[in-house]
């Protein structure tokens, strides 16, 4: 009887523990990052424009795994994109480390777009000038350069799939004009800055 008791209450306890668990599991996968805003409101930073064309700035931290659903999907949007987007990857490196530390799968991933240029985001300087927070941020300035979209394109923490953010990028590429945000499901770009898990 004893025994009884001692194995129903251990199978309750990991019964709890499982379910539990799983519970932590799904909250974390679909809580969004911080949201930011851009600090230069709706207008392309200087120093990043192109002339006359569409351009999609991702800002990511090459060693978050939630951001390689971000690039997977975003390598598939992209080959429904016109040839007058260019894309520009802006890759977190922390103070102290060499360049080569953003060389990761996750950018090859996203190097694998035409159109694409990657470079060094020091200490988050640019995704700070940006307003953004959250690795897999991805922002689309129209060819006049302004602000159309600014969100993820994913429908939770690491999964890939439609979303309404990939849906949306698309709209505002072929030129939907009406600014939208969604929300970003990555790991936070700097400490302090946002979502830690």
């Amino acid at each position: 009887m004893r025994n009884n008791i001692l194995h129903t209450a251990i199978l309750l306890f990991l019964g709890a523990t499982i379910v539990v668990g799983g519970w932590k599991v799904v909250d974390y996968s679909s809580t969004a990052g911080a949201a930011g805003e851009p600090v230069n409101g709706d207008r392309l930073p200087v120093g990043l424009q192109t002339e006359g064309r569409g351009l999609v700035v991702a800002v990511v931290h090459p060693h978050c795994p939630c951001t390689m659903a971000t690039a997977r999907e975003f390598q598939r949007l992209a080959c429904r994109f016109p040839d007058s987007i260019d894309v520009l990857i802006c890759a977190f490196c922390p103070k102290g480390e060499s360049d080569s530390w953003i060389e990761t799968g996750l950018i090859d991933v996203f190097k694998r777009v035409p159109n694409t240029r990657v470079v060094v985001d020091r200490d988050g300087e640019i995704g700070q000038q940006l307003g953004v927070y959250t690795s897999g941020h991805l922002l689309f300035y129209d060819d006049r350069g302004d602000l159309t979209f600014s969100g993820g394109i994913t429908p939770g923490r690491g999964h890939e799939g439609s979303s309404a953010g990939a849906t949306d990028l698309l709209a505002k590429i072929n030129g939907g004009s009406t600014y939208s945000t969604h929300p970003v499901y990555g790991c936070a770009l700097r400490s302090g800055a946002g979502d830690q898990r």
